[in-house]
């Protein structure tokens, strides 16, 4: 599944959204590909979560998906999921450091 489609570690953020890139690395159109997103910020540890579903992503193809700003003081945890029904689910976790409205990711290792 992770060769097909991955949540790419580029996280947006905007006082207006955070978003999150799903690309398809695949060679064939997915239809139904349900993502959420999960965030946990600071140390008062609020959380944010978003979910939807894309109805289609072509091949070689890739779809932003919002979720509310995100503000606040401390350590912040991400965690992103997207589901295609016939290869299950790819989950990625980022970490970071959040600083009122700016937000620095660790790389994954």
């Amino acid at each position: 599944m992770k060769d097909c489609v991955a949540a790419s570690s580029y996280l947006n953020r905007s006082l207006k959204e955070s978003q999150k890139e799903i690309k398809n690395l695949g060679d064939q159109e997915y239809k139904n590909v349900k993502w959420n997103i999960s965030i946990t910020i600071g140390f008062l540890r609020r959380h944010i979560y978003a979910e939807g579903m894309i109805s289609s992503l072509p091949a070689s193809q890739s779809q932003w998906i919002n979720a509310r700003p995100i503000f606040g003081f401390g350590p912040i945890d991400i965690i992103g999921k997207t589901t295609i029904s016939d290869l299950g689910t790819v989950k990625i976790p980022y970490h970071g450091y959040v600083l009122g409205p700016f937000v620095i990711i660790q790389p994954n290792t």
